[in-house]
């Protein structure tokens, strides 16, 4: 073909365009190499492609920035939402607190030493009415509940039991009596 016949706006435009060499576009629209060359260098063709790529690869650098910032903007806001939520929750609690220790610190002061007294007298009186139940039904203590499962575990392994017919017991816990008072009310009564 002849180079006067050729649509050189068209040429140029697909090199610059398109991955093709300056090579295959001659063979493509039957021109010659040297011919392609001479143009492409005398108009600049190839600075104009690297410098066209270089404006795309920054196009694309800047959409892609641009994305990226707009989602790491909205993730920083769906943060910031979350721990406001997260501050009105904390300070609510801390408000309940206060309030239910305000409520507490005045109940406490209604409370008298007369009550006090009355209140460990009823513990005292709940602990041995338990300890009183407990020997009327034969409930043993935890501490006597530990030893017994403690005999029943060697009695399984053969360390507890001899041949013959013997039984061992597991040994029976005292009950550590505490000093309740009670005591103090005999000594009374003899005075009488």
């Amino acid at each position: 073909m002849n180079a006067k016949d050729v649509n050189w706006a068209e040429v140029k435009s697909e090199y610059l365009t398109t991955e093709i060499s300056l090579e295959r576009i001659a063979d493509k629209y039957g021109i010659s190499r040297s011919t392609i060359k001479r143009r492409s260098v005398k108009e600049g063709w190839v600075e104009e492609k690297a410098s066209r790529k270089e404006e795309v690869v920054n196009e694309v650098i800047q959409r892609v920035v641009e994305t990226e910032t707009e989602k790491a903007v909205n993730r920083l806001e769906n943060l910031q939402g979350t721990a406001n939520r997260l501050g009105e929750l904390i300070r609510a609690e801390i408000e309940s607190a206060w309030t239910r220790r305000e409520a507490r610190m005045k109940v406490g002061a209604l409370i008298t030493e007369t009550d006090v007294t009355i209140l460990k007298g009823l513990t005292s009186t709940l602990k041995n009415l338990a300890e009183v139940t407990s020997g009327l039904y034969a409930i043993p203590t935890i501490k006597e509940q530990i030893e017994l499962e403690k005999w029943e575990r060697e009695k399984q392994q053969g360390s507890g039991a001899t041949e013959g017919g013997v039984i061992f017991l597991p040994p029976i816990m005292e009950r550590e009596e505490e000093d309740d008072g009670e005591n103090d009310m005999d000594t009374t009564a003899e005075a009488d």
